[in-house]
């Protein structure tokens, strides 16, 4: 077409337009609205493989944190247990030693 003006109310009017004016013209159309829907596809797949991904890398969050606690659960219960220990030896210490003290006691209760 040799022109074309904006009409009110979104209206395309052209001057000296002829039939294959018009199908070029649609044809331009139909090639922008294809390129458009190749686009917004894309778009899509790109959206939908970064949602997976969210959902993966949310699932590994929750199984590093869970592993992490465990280890911590773990390790608190290594040191408790090593602390009870150390109290069972220190008490059997205490009373081999009070045993041991006992003896010279008895023979200067004979004596005495």
């Amino acid at each position: 077409a040799t022109a074309a003006t904006a009409g009110s109310q979104g209206t395309l009017t052209f001057t000296g337009a002829q039939a294959a004016d018009y199908r070029n013209f649609i044809d331009a159309v139909d090639t922008a609205i294809g390129s458009m829907n190749d686009r917004v596809n894309q778009i899509g797949m790109a959206q939908s493989s970064l949602s997976t991904r969210e959902v993966t890398l949310s699932q590994s969050i929750s199984a590093n944190s869970s592993a992490a606690s465990r280890i911590m659960d773990a390790d608190f219960a290594k040191e408790q247990s090593e602390s009870v220990r150390l109290q069972i030896l220190q008490q059997t210490s205490t009373s081999a030693l009070a045993q041991a003290n006992m003896g010279p006691q008895s023979v200067l209760g004979f004596l005495g």
